[in-house]
């Protein structure tokens, strides 16, 4: 049957809700009983991770957004600074600084809770328990990651019967901050 625009409109928005994230944690949470808050999960995007365990990897990433004293740091450019002497990569920057918010004037705070996400990290890097989904999927790698790399491909289709696999070209790990026309292209031809 064909979709109307409205429709598209609202499977987009759950794709998006069904956020890009190095967690897994929306499909972790659910036990992959393809359920969303909404009922009936009618698809799924999963922005380059797989299933699999992860080594500790992001200290640099963690490294930076601890070394950002909220109270000392009058503006996002001054936070951006401090951020560039770990980080250089301009797209997970501004990635990252989506984050940052004014809580009141003239006090930054972050969206995230920085010091669970540091205290639970291998939580979130372990494996994915192995469930089969029969949701419609749709993985996106960074063509310079390595979180989703081919000898994963099996595991992933069989896991996710209805899934596809798709790179999205001059991006890492944080694709969508990294190349977000290519990602929200291929998000947007997998909804039609």
């Amino acid at each position: 049957p064909t979709r109307t625009k409205t429709q598209r409109n609202s499977e987009l928005e759950l794709a998006m809700f069904v956020k890009p994230t190095p967690t897994f944690g929306e499909i972790n949470e659910r036990k992959y009983n393809d359920k969303s808050r909404h009922g009936q999960t009618t698809f799924l995007v999963v922005a380059d991770i797989g299933v699999k365990k992860y080594p500790m990897h992001h200290e640099h990433i963690i490294a930076a957004l601890q070394s950002i004293n909220l109270k000392d740091t009058s503006s996002r450019a001054e936070a951006r600074k401090l951020l560039k002497l770990h980080v250089k990569e301009e797209g997970v920057q501004q990635f990252l600084l989506k984050n940052l918010y004014w809580k009141q004037k003239g006090e930054l705070s972050w969206r995230m809770n920085l010091n669970v996400l540091v205290e639970n990290m291998s939580e979130i890097l372990k494996e994915i328990p192995k469930v089969l989904s029969l949701t419609p999927t749709l993985f996106l790698k960074g063509e310079k990651s390595k979180y989703i790399e081919q000898e994963d491909f099996d595991e992933l289709h069989e896991l996710f019967p209805n899934s596809e696999i798709e790179t999205v070209y001059n991006a890492g790990h944080w694709l969508h901050a990294e190349n977000p026309l290519d990602f929200y292209q291929l998000v947007f031809d997998f909804l039609q």
